[in-house]
């Protein structure tokens, strides 16, 4: 009898914890709803975003696993690592949820179905160990259309910002043959994709102009459920031959989506001008001149070389003379200035002034006779003017003769009476022009000083000639 209720309360007890378990699996419940935002008036290429509620009776205490659906004329992208979590009253209870997002860019025209997706996860059970469960969503679709006014032959997208940006690493003047050009071109745009961002295609046939494009720059960012995409390509044009060359104008179109019109980015054409340089000119007299010899005999060569020589000198002698050329009318230009300036300080009887200006006239002159006769050395003869000072003591020592007594001031009173007879003979000899008045005037001092041994201004000594 005691083995018979032994055995009634062991068999109750086991129903009892297996009825218990049963009840309790029941109780933990997993649920998965999906929809998709917007959900009408998609544009095709506009971004989609797909929401995959996962909501628990318990808490989740393990990793959710999300299958990515694959959807057909459509690039679904999973560009969030983590979900958003929260909770929800249901019937009086608490539940965990998480949110997972994904986006979907449709690229035709029509209708698309995103198929269930399968959820597994890992949540407390009653007797808080963890416990697996599995659901699956029920099917999502929506409907893109295709704006009027779009561009049949050119891409676009569907955005609410697009911009495009271009950089060049220097500017076009004076290009020579071999030079580089760096161009930068920035694509920007809200809510896509990088790998939707327009793609250049170049035209590889100018001839001359060589283009050399490196693999773009891809980058998707996402700030706070901000998705923000970044394309940027980098192109080389080197130069190979001399000429005009067109890069061609771009255009981008794109729809925004917040004033719902077409919209198109511009990049102008710009026009690239090459030139020769010496650097290119030495290359091809190297290239011509191999090509040349190599069918050439050993005289031919000699012959060139003396000939290449004899160019040299010719040139070397040619710049010279140019700069000779240049010197010598300077200082003609210069002298003539003098003469003129000479003659109206003459006449406004500031001869202390004119003699200034007659030092400094003789000084020219010496140097042209140097450069005339570069053999010979510098001349003797030159008057260096320095200072009024050093030209003053001259002509004082000259005029003071024997007696270191006299006074400055007849000294200068003789100078100024010697300078005012030379100044009235040649005014009176040569009245029409000032450079006549000059040369007599040089004249009649050298005659002056001759007669009352003076040599204030040395005209004898640099026997001075004026034709």
């Amino acid at each position: 009898m005691r083995l018979q209720s032994a055995l009634a309360t062991i068999s109750c007890a086991f129903w009892l914890m297996l009825w218990s378990s049963f009840i309790a699996a029941k109780s933990i419940d997993l649920e998965v709803r999906a929809w998709v935002e917007p959900s009408e008036e998609i544009i095709v290429s506009q971004q989609v975003i797909l929401n995959v509620e996962v909501s628990t009776s318990s808490y989740f205490v393990g990793g959710t696993r999300l299958l990515q659906p694959e959807v057909s004329d459509a690039i679904v992208l999973r560009r969030e690592s983590f979900a958003v979590n929260s909770t929800k009253r249901i019937s009086g209870e608490t539940w965990a949820v998480q949110l997972w997002t994904m986006t979907v860019y449709p690229q035709r025209e029509g209708r698309f179905e995103i198929p269930p997706i399968d959820i597994e996860t890992t949540v407390s059970g009653e007797d808080g160990q963890p416990t697996k469960l599995s659901a699956r969503s029920a099917e999502v679709s929506f409907e893109a259309n295709v704006p009027s006014g779009a561009p049949q032959d050119a891409q676009w997208v569907a955005t609410t910002e697009f911009s495009v940006e271009e950089h060049f690493d220097r500017d076009f003047d004076s290009l020579a043959l071999g030079d580089a050009i760096s161009r930068t071109i920035t694509f920007r745009g809200d809510d896509l994709a990088a790998m939707m961002l327009p793609e250049l295609r170049f035209d590889r046939t100018h001839d001359g102009l060589s283009i050399y494009p490196t693999p773009p720059e891809l980058s998707d960012k996402v700030n706070r459920g901000d998705y923000l995409a970044q394309r940027i390509e980098k192109i080389t044009y080197v130069v190979e031959k001399p000429g005009r060359f067109t890069i061609p104008e771009r255009r981008f179109h794109w729809f925004d989506l917040g004033s719902r019109t077409f919209k198109v980015e511009v990049l102008p054409e710009q026009t690239i001008t090459t030139v020769l340089s010496p650097r290119y000119y030495l290359r091809s007299a190297i290239e011509s001149t191999v090509d040349f010899m190599s069918e050439r005999s050993v005289f031919d060569w000699i012959l060139l070389v003396v000939f290449i020589f004899a160019c040299y000198r010719l040139r070397t002698r040619f710049k010279a003379l140019l700069r000779a050329y240049h010197r010598d009318k300077a200082n003609r230009k210069a002298r003539r200035d003098l003469e003129s300036r000479f003659v109206a300080e003459c006449r406004s009887s500031n001869f202390i002034e004119a003699a200034r200006l007659l030092y400094r006239w003789l000084d020219l002159r010496a140097q042209a006779d140097d450069h005339a006769r570069p053999s010979k050395g510098s001349s003797d003869n030159r008057i260096e003017w320095s200072n009024g000072n050093g030209v003053m003591r001259e002509f004082i020592d000259s005029f003071r003769g024997e007696s270191d007594e006299q006074s400055v001031s007849a000294v200068l009173e003789a100078f100024e009476s010697l300078m005012a007879e030379a100044f009235d003979k040649a005014q009176r000899a040569s009245p029409a022009s000032d450079r006549g008045v000059f040369k007599r005037m040089i004249r009649e001092l050298a005659t002056l000083e001759s007669r009352k041994k003076r040599s204030l201004l040395r005209l004898k000594q640099i026997n001075l000639t004026l034709n």
